[in-house]
């Protein structure tokens, strides 16, 4: 049995030197929320919960977390981790429909599933990786993410210091300055290296047409969320067959349906 005895969270905001401007909205700080899981016998396990937006997020979050859905799992019991999961969702769909909010009860929840993984994973003395699949590899690639395309080349040579060699530059701006520079970042880079786009939902299916058009010849990694979560899976479809770049997107879908 899994118990679960004490719930903690705690949140942090690091400044960043310059604000962090994506396709809808700025940045100015780097928000995180952590939140630590112990049972009765002092095992523990860590999560994170997403904080990003909206400014106040991070603190409404450890609120939320603290005040409405702790106490629903404080002083009980499971077989598996899954099963608070499962029981959370259950225990709170209505409450996040009645406020509105389902998106940060979700990521609360969502938050408390990894801790409690983790913790699982610390008592059976296995890395999560392992806890969850015997085969899973211990390395993974990275590359650099966030990268504002008006800053692109203050950005990259720092990344390049840090020995990545793929870069994810955020764009959805304007149109001709988001192709000619992401067309001239390109052309700098060596054999080894490459960059993909992240578009934040930001055009509609003739805007993410025109750019793909306009990159022409640019072999990009993947283009993410160039259209926004609610667009019509036929427009979807419509942009996948004209465009050579294979497509990212579901970061935030939310529910099985959505994913189907």
């Amino acid at each position: 049995m899994i118990g679960v005895a004490r719930i903690q969270a705690w949140s942090f905001r690091c400044p960043t030197p310059k604000p962090v401007a994506t396709s809808f909205g700025i940045m100015c700080d780097r928000p995180a929320v952590l939140v630590r899981i112990e049972d009765q016998d002092g095992a523990f396990g860590w999560g994170e919960i997403w904080a990003n937006w909206p400014a106040a997020g991070a603190e409404h979050r450890v609120r939320l977390l603290e005040m409405d859905i702790a106490p629903l799992i404080v002083g009980t019991q499971a077989q598996h981790p899954g099963d608070f999961f499962h029981r959370l969702e259950q225990q709170t769909q209505i409450r996040a429909i009645q406020c509105g909010e389902t998106g940060p009860f979700n990521q609360v929840i969502a938050g408390l599933d990894i801790a409690l993984w983790d913790m699982a994973a610390r008592r059976a003395g296995l890395p999560l990786r392992c806890f969850i699949n015997d085969r899973a590899t211990n390395q993974v690639p990275a590359y650099a993410s966030g990268i504002q395309i008006a800053a692109a080349n203050e950005i990259l040579p720092r990344a390049r210091t840090q020995g990545h060699r793929t870069f994810k530059l955020k764009v959805g701006f304007d149109m001709a300055t988001d192709i000619a520079t992401v067309c001239a970042i390109q052309a700098g880079l060596s054999a080894s290296e490459a960059i993909a786009c992240d578009a934040n939902q930001a055009w509609s299916l003739n805007q993410a047409q025109r750019f793909v058009a306009g990159i022409a010849g640019v072999p990009l990694q993947w283009l993410e969320e160039p259209l926004p979560v609610f667009t019509q899976t036929a427009q979807w479809q419509s942009l996948a067959q004209d465009c050579p770049i294979p497509l990212a997107g579901g970061e935030n879908l939310s529910g099985n349906a959505d994913f189907d």
